[in-house]
């Protein structure tokens, strides 16, 4: 007996339903010149994905297919707010304020050895 109906491939995705202001945010995020480039991207993804866009996004949008869905899926858990980058760890300063300081007064105070002088 052969099946009817269609069959779908891969695991069943969370559903993806936008409300009318994160439409609105997105499509602005996506549009706007302002935001990095990043942050546009990831609102192309959702709001492919909220439209029913399925394998293509990556494709389209010449990424990689894991990048597609992790932006579906940080999306529907954390919303608008799960677009933007985590802060990361960065290493402690090696330098303290002071000692930063004094390097910027001698830096723009000091004439060069070769006695090379900024134009102001």
């Amino acid at each position: 007996m052969w099946l009817t109906h269609a069959m779908t491939r891969g695991r069943p995705k969370a559903e993806l339903v936008l409300t009318v202001g994160e439409r609105a945010l997105l499509n602005s995020f996506a549009r706007s010149r302002s935001p990095p480039t990043s942050l546009s991207t990831r609102a192309r993804i959702v709001s492919s994905s909220a439209e029913g866009e399925a394998s293509s996004i990556a494709e389209r949008l010449e990424l990689g297919k894991a990048t597609d869905g992790k932006w579906r899926v940080r999306f529907i858990e954390r919303r608008v707010a799960g677009l933007y980058d985590n802060v990361r760890p960065s290493p402690p300063r090696t330098i303290d304020n002071e000692r930063a300081a004094s390097r910027i007064k001698t830096t723009l105070h000091t004439e060069p050895a070769n006695g090379l002088t900024l134009k102001e």
